[in-house]
């Protein structure tokens, strides 16, 4: 476990993240890429919300949606522009092949949002290696890779009221 542990961190500190954030809503994004956890109830409700406001909008997306966790539930594919990532894909110390990766590794994106509750070396690992201008998340740890965090009450930590919350507090961005 120590051993795996430290290949993780040398994974982390071997991405590159340089890149010049700017605050963006969605009205001036163009390419949107997400993250999020089959784990979560309710999650794939939460995404079709959202893949149905991006569409709406004329924005182009891709994301990808984790199965760290043994679930009992069905995982059920969204849609065309989603990659499933279980944790039997990945390689020894958690990093997950390049053929799943390329279209959130390669592309840039105006807006990464990650959905995920929980940190993760999988879910860390996506956040940063992303290619985005600006970058979502729900949990903040040491070294978090986001540029606004929006952190929720106990009470509602539903995917649902984080998605209601993005919107509102992007919608509050006006352009320069």
């Amino acid at each position: 476990m120590f051993f795996q542990q430290t290949l993780r961190k040398k994974a982390l500190k071997r991405i590159k993240n340089e890149r010049n954030v700017t605050f963006l809503s969605f009205s001036m994004a163009k390419k949107v890429s997400f993250c999020f956890s089959y784990n979560e109830d309710g999650i794939e409700q939460t995404i079709s919300n959202f893949i149905a406001f991006l569409k709406s909008n004329g924005i182009s997306y891709s994301g990808i949606g984790t199965v760290i966790h043994k679930t009992k539930k069905q995982i059920i594919h969204i849609d065309e522009h989603i990659t499933v990532i279980s944790k039997n894909d990945c390689n020894y110390y958690g990093v997950p092949p390049s053929y799943k990766t390329a279209k959130l590794f390669v592309n840039e994106f105006d807006i990464f949002v990650d959905f995920n509750t929980e940190t993760s070396f999988i879910q860390t690992y996506l956040a940063l290696k992303t290619n985005a201008i600006f970058k979502i998340g729900r949990i903040s740890n040491d070294g978090s890779p986001y540029d606004l965090v929006l952190e929720q009450k106990e009470e509602d930590n539903s995917s649902s009221a984080f998605l209601n919350q993005m919107f509102h507090y992007l919608n509050l961005i006006k352009p320069a």
